[in-house]
């Protein structure tokens, strides 16, 4: 799967989650942001490094400038 196949397969929410990564927030600054608990930042950043084939926060940080999201 190419990057922009990537992209399409991200909810909305997973790409402001990703924007929040490249920003530096930690997990509960990123929950405070979007308004969501702490495991709901937990299963966002899950799927989003299945949906991106990544193991570290760096590879989306990494996916997010590629696919110029930030």
């Amino acid at each position: 799967m190419n990057p922009q196949q990537k992209l399409l397969s991200l909810t909305k929410r997973e790409k402001e989650y990703i924007r929040y990564v490249y920003e530096e927030k930690t997990d509960h600054e990123i929950a405070a942001s979007m308004n969501v608990s702490f495991n709901t930042v937990r299963s966002h950043r899950r799927n989003v490094m299945r949906k991106l084939g990544v193991n570290k926060a760096i590879g989306i940080v990494k996916y997010a400038i590629e696919c110029k999201l930030v």
